[in-house]
């Protein structure tokens, strides 16, 4: 199966919605995909790590709950294409 270009199409749909509502005498728009992924061992992957964030608030020993949250955030290397399904394929062509 060949590798998609869903990403790219839907950062150009995103963009052009984006323009749409910005001014028109906006300068310097820069619209681009957070977490982008460089893969040294090349092969197929998402261009994209989406990330989670995540907010809790502890509790102390007393059983009272803290007072402040606290954060986190994970990232995803997805293995199949978030938007068509398409399955990334590994060096060598395997999946």
């Amino acid at each position: 199966m060949s590798k998609c270009n869903c990403f790219e199409q839907t950062l150009k749909k995103i963009d052009a919605k984006i323009r749409e509502q910005i001014p028109d005498n906006a300068q310097d728009i820069s619209i681009d995909w957070e977490n982008r992924v460089f893969m040294f061992n090349g092969g197929d992957h998402s261009p994209v790590s989406p990330k989670v964030k995540l907010e809790y608030r502890k509790i102390k020993r007393s059983g009272e709950p803290a007072r402040s949250m606290t954060k986190d955030s994970i990232s995803i290397l997805p293995s199949y294409c978030m938007f068509c399904g398409r399955e990334y394929q590994k060096d060598g062509g395997e999946s």
